[in-house]
């Protein structure tokens, strides 16, 4: 089944010297930071508010959030990026 109101989202993340390169849908910039802050807490083992914290620091240039795909633009079949 295609996915037509999400946007695709890259996030690209520096977490302490360890580079994560993310994939979400998401409606929205800022949704899509949570859903990346919310999968990066599971694999560093920290908490979301720690998570959120280090990442909130404007002086840091410590991530880059993109879109991918536009909604209605282009076509992602979701079976093919899901646990990109």
């Amino acid at each position: 089944m295609a996915e037509y109101k999400k946007d695709l989202w890259k996030g690209s993340f520096n977490y302490q010297g360890q580079m994560f390169e993310l994939y979400k849908y998401a409606y929205s910039r800022k949704h899509s930071k949570w859903l990346f802050m919310k999968q990066l807490t599971e694999e560093a083992g920290i908490s979301l508010t720690a998570m959120q914290t280090y990442f909130s620091d404007p002086t840091k240039d410590n991530h880059y959030i993109e879109r991918i795909t536009k909604r209605g633009k282009e076509r992602v079949n979701n079976a093919e990026m899901h646990d990109v």
